[in-house]
């Protein structure tokens, strides 16, 4: 049973919309926070030096190419995982996380520059660990690198599994999954754009499932202004 009962939708110019959120907070490592290091195999007192970052919704935690200098580790919240489409212009979702790490990738490959896009669906908590600091520590604990083997594992089903959606459900029921997942306190808030994409859907495609949600009352649709 499809259960989202709002639909908030915020536009900013011609067909574009999207959520403003305030900015990032950034806090010193303390004691509430030990706990996760632990449960990644990572001795507390030997992480001193991490940070606290705290992401309100829709916020981007990292973009598809930029300079990553954090592994992270999730404390609490949602976001989804997204990868730039050929044209450079769209992100198409590849999995979201609530738990775990990410910056996990570059750290075993070195890459510098990271590989999706990160952006919050919830308030989100996460645990930075400063790579020029901490990077060689990190690779030489050997349970360390095998909890992020598992994950990259977990990870890639995930993937394959939401590529086989698109590829065999219908376009009404690829996007009821999409806002399912992507809702916060029964409310979906996206770029439309990026959705269409996401589903596989066009844009105009995406605009008729949407109204017939709305008729049929699987969704309301409210504006707000900025």
């Amino acid at each position: 049973m499809f259960m989202i009962t709002e639909i908030v939708l915020q536009q900013l110019g011609h067909m574009s919309y999207f959520l403003r959120g305030d900015l990032m907070k950034r806090e010193k490592f303390s004691k509430n926070y030990e706990n996760v290091l632990t449960r990644w195999q990572l001795d507390p007192t030997d992480y001193q030096k991490c940070e606290i970052f705290t992401y309100k919704p829709r916020e981007t935690v990292l973009n598809e190419g930029s300079q990553v200098d954090y592994v992270f580790l999730v404390v609490s919240g949602r976001a989804k995982v997204c990868n730039y489409t050929t044209n450079g212009k769209n992100l198409v979702l590849s999995y979201f996380i609530s738990s775990g790490i990410f910056g996990d990738i570059e750290l075993i490959s070195e890459h510098k520059a990271a590989t999706a896009t990160i952006i919050t669906v919830s308030e989100f908590i996460c645990i930075g660990i400063p790579k020029n600091i901490y990077q060689q520590r990190l690779l030489n604990n050997l349970a360390f690198v095998t909890l992020i083997a598992k994950g990259l594992a977990e990870n890639v089903v995930t993937t394959s599994k939401n590529q086989l959606a698109s590829s065999f459900y219908a376009g009404e029921e690829r996007l009821a999954f999409y806002l399912w997942q992507n809702a916060y306190k029964n409310y979906f808030e996206d770029n439309l754009t990026d959705t269409a994409a996401s589903v596989g859907l066009s844009y105009r495609h995406l605009f008729r499932i949407l109204n017939q949600f709305v008729a049929e009352g699987y969704l309301k649709k409210r504006a707000k202004a900025m």
